[in-house]
């Protein structure tokens, strides 16, 4: 079975257009300066505001005001009306996104040095690229079990980012695959609890429990607890590489976690799902995947990377081609009912497998 293109539903993937204003690194720093100054508070209440009414409001100079604004209204933040500057209308309709705007501005720009500094390494020789980038002292799997405090903030980091990008990414699998509503899910290295959350919001199951590293429970409780279907929500923490899996699943799921490990990682992680599924039961992976190799016929179809995408782009040599999972799932007897792709910033595998009665 090969990997067909699925378009998602148009309001599943309406947040990409938010991508638009921090697509450079001068829009992105021109937006983080209006929000550290207050300038999106200010023009949030006011509607319109005048540069000297402005200028006084984040407590700058008219000359370094003006700038500022000339940014954002070329980034089609702003618009400038005669004397009047107020937000343009296309991106006052990408606000309800505004969190996970703010989530890759941030992000992107903490590893912004590791594309500056080490990209060379990341072409030519990534296990240098591995050993001197920040992002892989980010996203280190020991930090989920270490509680000191710099390990809570570098842990917290990361799972702010993820937990931003999975409640975006679970509305286009909902308007792709079929849930019934009442399937008890596992979540296995699931984070904060993002994506069964919301999974649970759309009525696409009754439970989810996040099987995930100590630490990252703890944050996932912090996440979840105020958040409508939060009693839906339950952690299990252990350690996917000793921990045994706990067992009375019909639906497991694999998101955004199989690519950070190697293929013999894989084989024994998801031997480890189907061993506990229940019969009759449906495993699914939605994992991004590796972009097409320049000269290849789908090349054309490759992600247009942006500053926003930094993390992502930063972690290409950790995709791979979906194949691999499929192998692994036959090969454990599965039966692949679903296979796909979906394009969102990038390119997502989506396989369906059900364990044999």
């Amino acid at each position: 079975m090969m990997f067909t293109r699925v378009e998602p539903s148009a309001d599943s993937i309406a947040y990409l257009r938010c991508t638009k204003y921090i697509d450079t690194v001068i829009k992105a720093r021109a937006l983080k300066t209006a929000l550290d100054l207050g300038l999106f508070e200010h023009l949030l209440v006011r509607r319109t505001t005048s540069l000297p009414t402005l200028a006084q409001a984040i407590k700058a100079d008219l000359l370094g005001t003006s700038l500022l604004v000339h940014m954002l209204a070329q980034a089609g933040v702003v618009h400038i009306r005669n004397e009047d500057i107020l937000f343009s209308e296309e991106f006052l309709q990408c606000l309800p996104f505004f969190d996970l705007m703010q989530a890759k501005l941030s992000f992107a720009g903490v590893v912004l040095s590791d594309f500056a500094e080490y990209f060379t390494d990341l072409v030519q020789d990534p296990v240098a690229f591995q050993e001197r980038a920040t992002l892989f002292r980010i996203f280190s799997y020991p930090k989920g079990v270490e509680p000191d405090a710099a390990t809570y903030h570098a842990t917290r980091l990361w799972v702010n980012l993820t937990s931003r990008l999975s409640l975006y990414e679970a509305p286009p699998l909902r308007s792709v695959l079929e849930f019934s509503g009442s399937e008890r899910l596992l979540d296995i290295g699931g984070n904060s609890g993002a994506f069964g959350l919301k999974l649970c919001q759309l009525q696409a199951i009754d439970q989810a429990t996040i099987f995930d590293l100590p630490l990252i429970c703890e944050l996932g409780l912090n996440y979840v607890f105020d958040q409508d279907c939060a009693d839906r929500i339950s952690f299990f923490p252990g350690d996917l590489q000793s921990s045994d899996l706990p067992k009375g699943f019909s639906l497991h799921l694999f998101k955004s976690v199989l690519h950070d490990w190697s293929d013999a990682d894989v084989r024994c992680f998801l031997q480890a799902s189907v061993s506990c599924l229940e019969p009759g039961g449906r495993l699914i992976i939605y994992e991004r995947i590796q972009a097409p190799l320049a000269g290849s016929s789908a090349f054309d179809s490759s992600p247009i990377w942006n500053f926003a995408d930094l993390p992502v782009l930063l972690f290409y040599r950790s995709y791979r081609d979906p194949m691999l999972y499929k192998r692994c799932l036959e090969d454990l007897g599965m039966i692949i009912a679903k296979s796909f792709l979906l394009r969102l910033d990038s390119d997502f595998c989506v396989i369906e497998a059900i364990k044999p009665l």
